[in-house]
């Protein structure tokens, strides 16, 4: 396995671990040879999340997006539930070749997967 395969593949974990600890069902998922295929997939009470996880400087989130529901389509899983994106941006630092993470550990959802979350949340509240 090599160093960049390797960091990929402790992001998965560490992105599987975080939903098991809240109770969720969570796994990594082989490489099927599909661009934008899902990293992880998690479930809960029925709810599907289908995720590309992205450990690097710079992302074009909009793409990585649309190629993980391309592949879901592929597939033949795009109806199964949400698609997202995980980001840890990580930098370079100084003069050594060890890179920092910047900022919080983002998640990327489409529009309408995160109007239907808020209307989900809405019903709850009230």
């Amino acid at each position: 396995m090599g160093k960049m395969t390797a960091i990929g593949t402790r992001f998965e974990g560490w992105i599987r671990d975080q939903f098991r600890s809240t109770g969720w069902q969570a796994n990594r998922l082989p490489k099927r040879g599909v661009k934008g295929e899902p990293d992880v997939y998690a479930t809960y009470r029925g709810v599907l999340v289908q995720i590309q996880a992205k450990e690097r400087q710079r992302l074009n989130a909009a793409a990585t997006l649309d190629d993980l529901v391309t592949a879901l389509e592929t597939l033949g899983e795009d109806s199964l539930g949400f698609a997202a994106v995980v980001w840890k941006r990580m930098e370079k630092r100084g003069d050594t070749d060890r890179r920092t993470q910047v900022g919080p550990v983002v998640a990327v959802i489409s529009f309408e997967d995160y109007m239907d979350l808020l209307d989900v949340y809405a019903r709850q509240v009230v």
